[in-house]
């Protein structure tokens, strides 16, 4: 029984660690799947972007390839239809891809939340989890400990080496 509850515990730190991580990427691969359809159907698409880059200047350069097939440009995602090079430019025709760039953007946000150190921002589960693990509780209730003391300890330490007790009659002295 104690094996499955640690087996589960574990699983359950694990889906909350890395769940969004692989709900992210069976989230993309759907998208994906939608516009390599949306591709293979609308070829000859009226609402297709049409940009021209002169590969001379270094225009291209402005484009972040995420696949052959895939880019960036100025923070937007786009799938590409058509792409040839003609004369030092490049022709590309695509089609913008507004669902997977919101979701690009709103897991890389979870990332920089989990991940990035702004430190106003609230801290990550796990984060909470282990600064729980080693603060110190006090406990001072006075029905427990009439004579006003105090229990402290944390998770780590055992209470019994770090409960706080008054002296009640000083140290022997020695004979000299």
């Amino acid at each position: 029984m104690k094996k499955l509850f640690a087996i589960l515990l574990l699983i359950s730190f694990s889906v909350q660690i890395w769940g969004y991580h692989l709900y992210y990427k069976i989230q993309q691969r759907q998208v994906k799947n939608e516009v390599r359809s949306r591709l293979r159907n609308q070829e000859g698409d009226e609402n297709a972007a049409r940009f021209v880059f002169n590969t001379s200047l270094g225009e291209d350069k402005a484009l972040d390839w995420e696949e052959d097939h895939e880019f960036r440009y100025n923070g937007t995602l786009y799938d590409v239809i058509e792409k040839k090079s003609v004369d030092g430019k490049l022709y590309i025709r695509c089609i913008s891809d507004e669902r997977e760039t919101t979701l690009v953007n709103s897991y890389k946000g979870m990332l920089k939340d989990d991940f990035g150190n702004d430190s106003h921002k609230m801290p990550s589960p796990l984060k909470k989890l282990f600064s729980a693990l080693f603060e110190n509780i006090t406990i001072a209730d006075p029905v427990v400990f009439p004579d006003n003391k105090t229990l402290s300890f944390s998770l780590y330490d055992s209470p019994l080496l770090t409960v706080s007790q008054e002296v009640i009659t000083p140290p022997p002295q020695s004979a000299s």
